[in-house]
């Protein structure tokens, strides 16, 4: 899998996209906090369903991943304790969480 990084935001992230030439694809998005075993099973069947009904193997899969600052974000909304901000793992373990085993399902695919 051709694997690359854009760490822009809002509008910064469409150019970033551009720049790769994806104009369009498979996306999801989340935080992908969850432990990996509660969240990489159903996105990769997500993903799964959308190759099998597309079939173009030239359309990249995306995954989108709040970035750390939206992620402190959503901890002080929901007023998380010291502990559980600890636990939170960076926007790059958390996007590597699902993208790794996206890739070895589907490495012929940007």
């Amino acid at each position: 899998m051709d694997l690359t990084i854009i760490t822009e935001t809002g509008d910064g992230l469409v150019s970033g996209l551009r720049r790769h030439n994806i104009t369009g694809g498979h996306f999801t998005n989340g935080t992908y906090a969850p432990p990996k075993d509660l969240i990489v099973p159903t996105v990769l069947a997500g993903f799964q369903q959308a190759v099998d009904e597309e079939g173009d193997e030239a359309l990249p899969l995306v995954i989108a991943v709040n970035s750390d600052v939206s992620m402190a974000g959503i901890m002080d909304k929901k007023k998380a304790s010291a502990e559980e901000r600890a636990k939170l793992e960076s926007q790059t373990v958390r996007a590597a969480k699902v993208a790794f085993p996206l890739s070895l399902q589907n490495p012929t695919r940007p």
